[in-house]
């Protein structure tokens, strides 16, 4: 069953991992949020809502809709199949949730997932930023 435990569960999962940089700036996010969804469809999946005036940087550059940032895909070691992971970023570049799911979404996440490490699949583009966002200062006229 969904809950905001297994939402921290894997976002510290996430930021633990060594395929991107910055880790710890998504748990920062996580902390500093407010969980506005728990699906209960058998995913681990999750949405979230940071303000901008968490005093945090945003994950990502401010774009007009936001988006999945991070995709990750594992295969499980003790049964067929992958736990695909998907990391989802506001229009304001900040963390609003992360989707879990087994096997496409088409059956639930199972309790303590056995993996295979490394990842079969990690695309996005928080892999590609290394350096935290500076927020953008304006020079003298």
């Amino acid at each position: 069953m969904n809950s905001p435990e297994l939402a921290r569960q894997w976002t510290e999962f996430l930021s633990a991992r060594n395929e991107f940089p910055r880790g710890e700036e998504i748990l920062a996010h996580f902390n500093a949020g407010t969980i506005s969804r728990i699906c209960g469809c058998g995913c681990n999946s999750y949405d979230l809502k940071v303000t901008e005036d968490s005093g945090l940087k945003p994950l990502m550059p401010e774009s007009q809709r936001g988006g999945c940032v991070l995709s990750m895909a594992f295969y499980f070691s003790n049964r067929p199949g992958s736990l695909e992971i998907d990391l989802f970023v506001d229009a304001a570049g900040y963390l609003a949730g992360v989707d879990v799911s087994c096997n496409a979404n088409s059956e639930p996440v199972p309790v303590n997932p056995e993996l295979v490490d490394p990842p079969f699949h990690v695309y996005g583009a928080l892999t590609q930023i290394a350096e935290p966002l500076r927020t953008p200062v304006s020079g003298p006229p």
